[in-house]
């Protein structure tokens, strides 16, 4: 979203052309560049959309559920510890964090 927005649709198109090209397989999924978006860059999302891709990535952590949008998709972080990569992937990671900050506010 740094870019001008004709920059960036030209980006958005010709890095997913050359990704297919030097593939040979679809380029459907996207992955913000270090995971930037925000939820007010509509315009942003709209143009990854306009690029052929069905859905997008952020940093932002998170579950996805129905209904959430496609272009602004959120992610659960891993770690390299077993036991630290199930509690992520279970979501209490998540929950303890969420405990946390309501008890500090």
């Amino acid at each position: 979203a740094h870019l001008p927005e004709a920059e960036r649709e030209a980006e958005l198109v010709e890095s997913k052309r050359l990704i297919e090209r030097n593939t040979g397989r679809a380029s459907d999924l996207f992955c913000y560049p270090y995971g930037w978006c925000t939820v007010d860059d509509a315009s942003t999302r709209a143009q990854v959309a306009r690029a052929g891709y069905r859905c997008a990535l952020t940093a932002a952590p998170g579950f996805v559920a129905r209904g959430d949008d496609p272009y602004a998709l959120r992610r659960l972080g891993t770690r390299p510890r077993l036991a630290s990569f199930v509690t992520d992937v279970a979501g209490i990671s998540l929950f303890l964090r969420s405990v946390r900050a309501g008890l500090r506010a």
